[in-house]
């Protein structure tokens, strides 16, 4: 299963020597998602960013910047191609192979509606962000499961994912998850995010000895 990082929607100190370290501990997908950002903000930390990590990043806002640079992909809201002008925006995109185009949905009986231009839905936030006790919010697991394992669609979990939750999630079928507090906020993000791909190959092992049982 992937491991996505959102950024915080918010400005982080030293937040481009934090994304660059990330890439080097090994994060092969970086979302920005920064809506309080101008147009200039985000070009200065995309700028930051050392080139080479640039094509594993997708960009939720002021997407006119992947002119300029060579980014993974766009991120828009669900509604995005629908209506007329969205045909007319799906025309501009379709000829946008390079780019991968993904969107989000808080219910996951949405998740059959989504237009079939993305290659990725999102779908959460999966857990309550301030429960002690991290309990599925809106999502009945067997639903989860079998919407996903049904899908043609690559789908992601999202919202307050964390170590109590991580092996559950990989249980329900998603393709991927995000991590955004539970590595921006640990004090030590490079450590934090190294600790979940430490956990993520250990359940991946499991996973591999019982299918040889």
């Amino acid at each position: 299963m992937k491991i996505v990082v959102y950024t915080l929607p918010y400005a982080v100190a030293n937040e481009t020597d934090k994304i660059n370290q990330l890439f080097d501990a090994g994060l092969t997908e970086l979302h920005i998602r920064k809506p309080g950002f101008s147009k200039d903000d985000l070009y200065s930390l995309l700028s930051g960013i050392n080139p080479r990590y640039h094509s594993c990043i997708v960009l939720h806002q002021k997407h006119e910047l992947s002119k300029h640079f060579q980014l993974k992909g766009l991120h828009f809201g669900p509604n995005y191609f629908k209506g007329a002008s969205g045909l007319f925006r799906r025309m501009l995109y379709a000829g946008k192979s390079r780019l991968q185009l993904s969107t989000a949905v808080s219910d996951i009986k949405k998740v059959d509606d989504v237009s079939t231009i993305f290659d990725r839905v999102f779908v959460g936030p999966m857990y309550k962000k301030f429960s002690e006790q991290n309990v599925l919010t809106n999502f009945d697991p067997f639903e989860v499961k079998n919407t996903v394992s049904k899908s043609s669609k690559s789908i992601y979990a999202y919202g307050g994912i964390d170590y109590k939750n991580q092996e559950r999630i990989e249980s329900l079928g998603f393709q991927g998850l995000v991590l955004q507090s539970s590595v921006w906020k640990s004090g030590d993000v490079v450590n934090a995010f190294r600790s979940f791909l430490t956990h993520q190959s250990a359940l991946e092992m499991v996973d591999r000895v019982f299918q040889i049982a």
